[in-house]
């Protein structure tokens, strides 16, 4: 609870409903000398150095979420990936953020780490600048250890929520636990359980009331904002908002908070048993694709096939299936999972393109061909199928339709090692040695552990050596 600025005593929060920051007592002294002192003067805002020292469960949440927004930042200077605006999505996985993939497969401890995380600079000045305006009068009306609490709790439920909705976003921030808190205090508000006056209590019940739709409704908006999240703490905050008013007069509030607390947490556990049980199988595919990105194609393949067995209609699953065989070069396995796939999802060009990808690593470029223009007409920036049609129309014969396709991937990306790479190739192949040197030595500084690169280049500064002699 908070104390007492003049004695230190302990504050009695909702079951009093005093919104004070002295006890009855020191009021009642405080009255009496204003009686004898006649008007005084009015009293000055506090500092946000006393503000900070009144409501400390606040400060320090707010310290917290800051100094983690700080330690992100230098990871992000130290990696070079990403900004201080907008973090990596890798960066926010390695510290925490809930993502069903990985949460939902073991690491349950996202869907506490998360609510600390922030993607940006925007977002977590956005939180802590909502959560400082009404956080301090959650504190002052709950008490110290319920207002933590319900901030913990709503956050968790929040998590939950976000992980049964779309459990393949990565999602992170405080925003699910701060609706949590704004759902806890519209709840005295709305009961009139404070002492104060009507007019104030019906402009506090609008405040927040129109805090909660508005920001509702700009989740609701803007797609990158994870509503789920919001609505899940709002209706877990609402809830322990609800118990703990109705539990206010009773004179063992510690262990009433306990009994609320460990029953809090046996339902979340429960909740997250059935969410993993439910839409666990959801995450295989991308799960798949996560475990290619760091290197472990065993894993890959095992989850690509329970991707396969538990969504046998989904093409994404088969997408999964396909690119490990790739990794694996194992392409006419490739072929045929990227077949099915295309089969499910005849429309969607980046399959289209993989399957043109895969039959032209077959060399099987009659088949190739036609899949990777369909696809670039879907996509005409896609420079995966740019380059694959590059290296298509070289084997065929087309180098200056293959010179003209390559420069327009590495256009769109020119970090591209393999289109680096195809661009040397194709130059070698005209004999032009001499300028297929930079781009195979750019693929070679940009993939320095690929062997063909290195051998490529090798060859052509060997064969650009005889024509000069």
């Amino acid at each position: 609870m908070a104390n007492c600025v003049q004695c230190g005593r302990e504050l009695p929060s909702i079951s009093i409903g005093e919104l004070r920051n002295r006890c009855p007592a020191c009021q009642f002294q405080q009255q009496q000398q204003q009686q004898v002192a006649g008007p005084q003067p009015v009293q000055r805002r506090a500092t946000f150095a006393e503000r900070a020292r009144l409501f400390p469960v606040t400060s320090v949440i707010i310290a917290i979420n800051v100094a983690i927004y700080i330690a992100c930042v230098i990871s992000t200077w130290l990696s070079g990936i990403g900004s201080p605006m907008d973090f990596d999505g890798r960066m926010l996985l390695r510290w925490g953020a809930d993502y069903g993939p990985l949460t939902l497969d073991g690491q349950w401890w996202r869907t506490f780490t998360s609510m600390w995380l922030h993607g940006g600079l925007i977002h977590v000045a956005a939180n802590m600048y909502c959560f400082w305006s009404f956080g301090p009068i959650a504190e002052r009306i709950f008490g110290r250890r319920r207002y933590l609490a319900i901030y913990v709790i709503t956050g968790l439920g929040s998590s939950l929520a976000s992980l049964a909705w779309h459990p393949n976003l990565i999602s992170v921030g405080a925003s699910g636990a701060i609706f949590g808190v704004s759902g806890a205090l519209f709840v005295p508000f709305f009961h009139k359980r404070l002492k104060l006056p009507q007019p104030v209590m019906s402009s506090m019940l609008r405040s927040i009331g129109m805090f909660i739709v508005i920001n509702l409704l700009i989740g609701a908006s803007i797609p990158f904002i994870d509503n789920s999240a919001h609505v899940g703490g709002l209706l877990v905050g609402l809830i322990l908002g609800e118990i703990l008013v109705r539990l206010a007069p009773d004179a063992e509030v510690d262990s009433s908070l306990l009994k609320v607390v460990a029953a809090s947490v046996i339902l979340l556990v429960a909740g997250f048993m059935v969410i993993q049980r439910e839409r666990l199988p959801a995450t295989y595919a991308d799960s798949a694709f996560h475990a290619i990105e760091d290197g472990n194609l065993t894993l890959a393949y095992q989850k690509a096939q329970q991707a396969v067995a538990s969504h046998p209609n989904d093409a994404e699953s088969y997408v999964a299936l396909g690119e490990v065989y790739l990794q694996q070069k194992k392409y006419p396995e490739a072929l045929s999972a990227y077949q099915v796939a295309h089969k499910l999802a005849p429309n969607d060009e980046s399959i289209t393109g993989r399957l043109g990808h895969v039959y032209a690593r077959l060399s099987d470029w009659k088949n190739a061909e036609p899949l990777l223009r369909e696809a670039l007409k879907g996509d005409a920036k896609d420079p995966d199928a740019l380059i694959d049609l590059a290296v298509t129309l070289d084997a065929t014969n087309r180098a200056p339709e293959a010179l003209e396709s390559v420069h327009k991937a590495l256009q769109l990306e020119p970090n591209s090692a393999r289109g680096q790479f195809v661009l040397g190739t194709i130059l070698a192949d005209q004999a032009n040695y001499r300028d297929a040197i930079h781009p195979l030595s750019e693929a070679v500084r940009l993939d320095p552990n690929n062997a063909d690169y290195r051998k490529a280049l090798q060859t052509a500064e060997q064969a650009s050596g005889s024509q000069s002699h």
